[in-house]
Formats: structure tokens, C-alpha cells, sequence
């Protein structure tokens, strides 16, 4: 099975037609909250003075661009890639608008200095005037923007000195607008006032400020480029004559290399690697011969004649050789040792066979002497060979420089070229400036005010506010999907629910779940599994050495606490075994009993440690419990084995009531690996959390599984929102407690 995030019970998919009902649910709620909406919204609209904007357009004329900008100059880029959205920043920035304020003085207006009101006093009290004198039609004209517009455009009857400029232009920068049009370069500048002749005059003043801040920017920007190009130039003439100096130098230098020899070093070489090829071979053939006379020589043989004087010698002293011993072969059989032929026939070939030794030796010599003059030979044709690759390979890298150096001495020409010329366009026109825009229509007086009616406005605002309150009780609603009270839950899931457990801060079970109960007996929580466990025995589901399974759809929903808290109600009249059956993720040391565990289920089952040795008795109570000593990745395995199988019925015949917190049925396959020793299964289900079509997928796969379900154990339960629920009776959990404090 695969992991299901606990998110993800929050999560189903949601159609129009739910909505749709919903909101035939809720109408009258919502038609209420839009009326209300509406009232709001129409008063204060109402109340508020008509807005007129006067706009200005200008057209941005690229042709005219900047050409002295220093960035696009070092760049290389052209001028005209330069925006509308650029322009627009400039007329918005604070800079601009201070002047238009100090020039338009409305650093002295109250329009523009003194804090907005929500609602005008005067107004508000000329409206309920009109109301009560009965004149509801003037009234609606004053609702709804129809009423005199007359004002000073620049009132210096009310001129407030001492107000910041930069107060006044922020003002003005929220009653500017700027739109461009779409593939042009024209755009519309709008400026807004409560007076039609000012919302003219501050467009008009707004455009001629931009005009000149303009050209005050690029005569300053020309003069910054001039400086800047000077001492560009500067630097690069500077770099142009070191460069070109040298390339000059490192061409003398190869010259004086190319000059001795360097047109004939390619064929030298050519003809030396000959050569030496020549010369490699005949000192094969030198060392060859030199091995063949010597081993010949040390072994007594025959030395091959090689065509010389000492091989003519050989060859007559073998012959002499050879007659002697046939004589003395003929003189043995007819004369005696001691005969004076035969030794004197003995004592020529003694003489014959040293100056055969002499021979060979002076052959071996003349091998020797061959092979040395070859060696001698090749070594000085290699010598050379590599003192002429020197001279070639110095040859090449100076061209290699000196074409380097040129190439770099070109661009910096280049470059320096460029910039002059670039110098001379600007100090040209350093003194010819023209603006990037111009207009194309100045703004005039407007006739009327802007904006949809006060009396629409309010309309949309009722109808949004009553959009709203069914969009955003839906969406509530949407995070309650899951089930809401007992009822529902049998209903859904066709099964009993055994008990409510209602929520638990985890301040008060930071010592563990037995010890809250220990403590405080007389609670709603405490009774929550007082009610499990009489209802499981009243339906006979507690058969004697029962193994009972507690479950959830995913992790996070309260079924170890209820384990925890079962197994020790159990344990008041029962012997009870709680056993941690969440191999992967165990948790009963913090939420049982703070101690350290010595052995645990993974001991037991591989025979380390007796069932004896494992178990661990709760302090004060009869709660025995079996932990998880560390976490595994094979615990489907553990579970399936036949070791664990005996460790449960070692239980049966010890206990009489058997606990297992399992693993969540969703996340793992470990829960369904237990179904195969427990005789039921506990199913938890959290209130108002996870989605009812998760549980009955979890409930579904224990069924088809042919796992007994024993009962349903809603948790989690909060007693302070549950008497929300209509017709239901979750509020009695909170007079719980008083109950035994009377």
C-alpha cells in the first residue's frame, strides 16, 4: 500500500451543483449580509465628493533617443530598446512631482495634504438635512454624484502652509494614471482631482515637468558621457601604443629566429629522420651480429664468415684443422701414443687450434668495434634531430605570439576608433538637445465626473458581500467533511460507535496517557473508555484471551491514546497485555510511561528474550505493556512470522484481555499482517477531520479482508465546538467534570 499524506483526507473533489445547494440553503442569510453590504456601501459612496480626471497624451518618438547614454554606449546597445514603462517610472517619481507641487502650490492645499475623510462632516449633515425636509429626490441626485461641482481650483482661502512637499507629491502620485497604448509608442497621462479645472491644470503641468526634466537629464547625461568618453579614449590610446610596441618587438625577435635558418629546418629535419632511420637499422643489424659471433665464440662453434680478412683465416685454419685430425685418426691406428708422428701430428694441431682462437676472438672484436661506430652514429643523428625540433617548435610559438599581439593591437585600434568617433558625435551635439516626447494632446477642463454611479457601486458591493458570505461558508464547511457525530458515523459506516473521545491538550499527556488517567479519573476523557469497555462486553466481543486491534485510516488520529487508555481500564479487573504493534514508528516510551526500554517485541520473536524479560509493568497499575524497543523496515515480515504468531499465543495463555495499538490501515500493510492473530479490530475515527470516503475505504479493506470489526471509536472530539452539531448532545461532555465535583 501506498503512504497517504494526512492532508490529503482534507482534500475531495467539490462540484457546482453542491455549491448551488448550499447557497439555496443559506439565502436568506446571504441576501441579508448583501443588504447590509449595500446600506454600507451606498452611504459612504454617497458621502463622498465626485472625482474628475483630465488627461494628457503624449507620444514617445524613439528616433530622438539619447544617443550620448553612457550604459547603451559601452554596451553597444540601441538606444530605442528603451521602454514606455521606463518613461512612465520617471513621471511617477518623486523628484518630478515635488516640482510640480512647488510649482502648482499644492503643498498648501488640503486636497492633497490633509488625511482623507471616510465621511465629510458638512456633507453628511446637508444629506440628513435634504432627508429630513423631505427632499428625498435631491437627495438620490446627491447619492448618486448629480449634485454642483463648483470649487476654487486653487483654493487660497484655505492654503495651509508648513505642509512637506514630498507629503503633497505622494498624494498626487495616487491620483496619477499612466496607460500606454498597445503597439505604440503614445501613452495617456490622467490626473484626478475634485475640481475639473485643477485635474486640467496638474495633467498639463505634470506633462511640461516631464518635458524638461527630460532635457535637463540629457544635457547632463551628454555632459557626463563627453567626460566619460575623454577618459575612455584616454586610456585606450594609451593601451593601442603598448600593444602595437609589442607586437612590434616580439616580430624583431622572430626575425632574427626566421632569419638564420628557418626556411631550411623542415627539409633538415625531413632528411635527419631519414638518416636516422638508415642508422637505427644498421645498428640492428651491428648489435645482431655482435650477439652471434660472441655466444659462438663462448660456446666453441664455427664463426659464419662475413665476407673479411679474419674470416679468409678461419676458413684456412678450419681446413688445416680438419687435415690434422684426419692424419691423426690415420696415425692412431698404425703407431703407438709415444710415436714421434703422432705427436708431432698432436702438437701442429694444438698450434692450429689457438690461432683458430685467435681468430675468433679478433672476429668478436670486429663485431664489437662495428656495433660501437653504429651507436655512436645514431646517438648524434638524434642529438641533431631534437636540437632542430627545439628550433622548430621556438619558430612556431613565436608566430603564435606575434600573431597574438596582433590581433590585440588591432582590436584596442578598433576600439579606440570607435569611442573617438563616438566622442566626436557627442561633442557635436552637446549643445543640440531635443526632447524624446511631445504632445500630442494637451488636457482640457473635464465635463464630468469619473467613475461608475454610487448607487451601481453599492449594487456590486451588496451582491459581492452576499457572494462572499456563501463562498466563505462554503469553504468552512468544505474543512468540516469529515464526520460530525456518532450518528452519521453508524450511518455511513454501518457499525457501532463504542465511545467519543474528546480532545486532550498535549500539556496535560506529556507524562503519558495512563498517568493522565491515574490523575484525573473523573473526566470526560476517562470516561470515554469506561463506555468502550462496558459497551464491548455487553455485545459479547470480549471473548476470554481476546486479542483486540486498534486502528485508523492514517497517523495522527488518536488510536494509540485510545489503545492506551483502553488497555489500562482493562487492566483494573483483568490481566491485560497492551502490546505496541507499530513496528515502524514506535512511540508507548513518551506516551505510556517515560523509561528506557531493554527488550522489546523484535527480542521476543527472535528468541533474544523471554516474554517474561520484555514485559513492563506500569508504575502503580496492573498494566502490562510490551514495547517497541527500536524502529524496523521489515515489520510485515515480523508480524507474518511464525515467531510472532507463538508470541501471541504465549499471551492467550497468560492474559486474559490482549491490546494491539496496529499500525494506520492506510499507510501500511502491517495492520492487515495482525488481522491474522487478533480476533477484532477497534476502527478510530477522528471528529470533523479526515474525509468519510477515506474511512470507508480503510473500514472496506478490514472487511474484505475478512477481519472482524469489533466497533467504531470517534476521537478527538472538541467539547467546546461540538454543541455546534444541531439536535445533538455533545455538549454534556463539558458539565462532565462538575458532575463529580458536586
Amino acid at each position: 500500500m501506498t503512504d497517504t499524506p494526512p492532508s490529503a483526507a482534507r482534500v475531495r473533489e467539490v462540484s457546482l451543483t453542491d455549491f448551488i445547494q448550499y447557497a439555496r440553503r443559506k439565502y436568506v442569510k446571504a441576501l441579508l449580509a448583501a443588504l447590509v453590504v449595500f446600506g454600507v456601501c451606498l452611504l459612504v459612496l454617497s458621502l463622498r465628493p465626485p472625482v474628475y480626471s483630465a488627461q494628457t497624451t503624449l507620444l514617445y518618438r524613439p528616433e530622438q533617443a539619447d544617443f550620448a547614454n553612457v550604459n547603451l554606449l559601452a554596451s553597444g546597445m540601441d538606444v530605442s530598446s528603451a521602454t514606455i514603462n521606463n518613461e512612465i517610472e520617471i513621471i511617477r517619481s518623486t523628484d518630478l512631482l515635488s516640482r510640480v507641487v512647488e510649482r502648482t502650490g499644492l503643498n498648501r492645499d488640503p486636497e492633497f495634504v490633509t488625511p482623507p475623510k471616510l465621511v465629510d462632516v458638512g456633507v453628511l449633515a446637508s444629506v440628513a438635512g435634504g432627508i429630513l425636509r423631505g427632499g428625498a429626490l435631491d437627495w438620490a441626485g446627491s447619492a448618486l454624484g448629480w449634485g454642483d461641482a463648483s470649487r476654487d481650483v486653487m483654493p487660497a482661502t484655505r492654503r495651509m502652509p508648513g505642509i512637506d512637499v514630498v507629503r503633497a507629491a505622494s498624494a498626487l502620485r495616487g491620483r496619477i494614471e499612466v496607460e500606454s497604448e498597445r503597439f505604440s509608442y503614445a501613452f495617456t497621462l490622467s490626473v484626478s482631482s475634485t475640481v475639473p479645472e485643477k485635474a486640467a491644470i496638474l495633467a498639463n503641468t505634470v506633462a511640461d515637468a516631464y518635458i524638461e526634466d527630460q532635457l535637463e537629464a540629457k544635457f547632463a547625461e551628454t555632459k557626463r558621457a563627453t567626460n566619460w568618453l575623454s577618459d575612455r579614449i584616454a586610456e585606450l590610446e594609451a593601451r593601442v601604443r603598448e600593444s602595437e610596441s609589442a607586437a612590434a618587438q616580439k616580430r624583431a625577435e622572430f626575425s632574427e629566429i626566421s632569419g638564420r635558418d628557418a626556411g631550411t629546418i623542415s627539409q633538415q629535419i625531413a632528411q635527419l629522420s631519414t638518416q636516422l632511420v638508415t642508422a637505427q637499422s644498421a645498428l640492428t643489424a651491428a648489435r645482431s651480429r655482435y650477439e652471434i659471433t660472441s655466444r659462438r665464440r663462448e660456446q666453441g662453434e664455427v664463426v659464419d664468415s662475413d665476407g673479411g680478412q679474419n674470416s679468409d683465416t678461419i676458413n684456412r685454419l678450419i681446413e688445416l684443422r680438419t687435415d690434422l685430425r684426419r692424419r691423426e685418426a690415420e696415425l692412431s691406428g698404425r703407431y703407438l701414443e709415444k710415436h714421434p708422428k703422432l705427436i708431432a701430428v698432436r702438437e701442429d694441431l694444438a698450434q692450429v687450434d689457438a690461432r683458430l682462437q685467435q681468430a675468433r676472438n679478433a672476429s668478436v672484436g670486429d663485431a664489437r668495434a662495428e656495433l660501437r661506430a653504429a651507436e655512436i652514429t645514431v646517438q648524434n643523428l638524434s642529438n641533431e634531430l631534437r636540437r632542430l625540433e627545439r628550433q622548430a617548435q621556438e619558430y612556431r610559438q613565436a608566430e603564435v605570439a606575434i600573431r597574438q599581439l596582433e590581433r590585440e593591437a588591432e582590436t584596442d585600434r578598433n576600439l579606440y576608433e570607435t569611442y573617438l568617433s563616438r566622442l566626436r558625435e557627442t561633442t557635436a551635439k552637446e549643445d543640440v538637445q531635443t526632447a524624446d516626447v511631445r504632445v500630442l494632446q494637451r488636457a482640457s477642463v473635464p465635463g464630468g465626473p469619473v467613475g461608475v454611479p454610487p448607487l451601481l457601486l453599492a449594487i456590486a458591493g451588496g451582491a459581492g458581500g452576499g457572494a462572499l458570505w456563501l463562498c466563505f461558508g462554503f469553504a468552512i464547511g468544505l474543512l468540516r467533511q469529515g464526520f460530525n457525530h456518532r450518528d452519521e458515523v453508524e450511518e455511513v459506516l454501518g457499525e457501532t460507535v463504542l465511545a467519543v473521545v474528546p480532545e486532550i491538550s498535549q500539556r496535560h499527556l506529556q507524562r503519558g496517557v495512563v498517568e493522565y488517567l491515574q490523575r484525573e479519573p473523573d473526566t470526560g476523557f476517562a470516561e470515554s473508555f469506561r463506555k468502550a469497555k462496558s459497551v464491548l462486553a455487553l455485545r459479547s466481543m470480549m471473548a476470554n484471551n481476546a486479542v483486540i486491534c486498534v486502528t485508523s485510516s492514517v497517523p495522527g488520529e488518536g488510536k494509540t491514546t485510545f489503545a492506551s487508555g483502553l488497555a489500562y481500564e482493562f487492566s483494573k479487573s483483568k490481566k491485560c497485555l497492551l502490546i505496541e504493534g507499530d513496528l515502524r514508528r514506535p512511540s508507548f516510551a513518551s506516551r505510556v510511561m517515560s523509561r528506557d526500554v531493554t527488550y522489546g517485541v523484535a527480542d521476543v520473536v527472535d528468541g533474544s528474550a523471554s516474554l517474561e524479560d520484555a514485559i513492563v509493568t506500569v508504575a502503580e497499575t496492573d498494566l502490562s505493556v510490551l514495547f517497541v524497543k527500536r524502529a524496523m523496515s521489515n515489520s510485515p515480515q515480523l508480524l507474518e512470522s511464525e515467531g510472532f504468531a507463538g508470541l501471541i499465543e504465549n499471551a492467550r495463555n497468560r492474559f486474559d484481555v490482549i491490546v494491539i495499538d496496529a499500525p494506520p490501515l492506510l499507510a501500511t500493510s502491517d495492520a492487515l499482517a495482525l488481522g491474522q492473530v487478533c480476533d477484532s479490530f477497534i476502527y478510530a475515527v477522528p471528529w470533523r477531520t479526515t474525509e468519510k470516503g477515506i474511512v470507508k475505504a480503510g473500514v472496506k479493506s478490514l472487511r474484505d479482508s475478512g477481519c472482524r470489526i469489533a466497533g467504531i471509536v470517534m476521537t478527538r472530539f472538541d467539547t467546546q465546538k461540538g454543541g455546534e452539531v444541531p439536535g445533538y448532545y455533545y455538549e454534556n461532555y463539558n458539565r462532565y467534570d462538575k458532575y463529580y465535583t458536586k
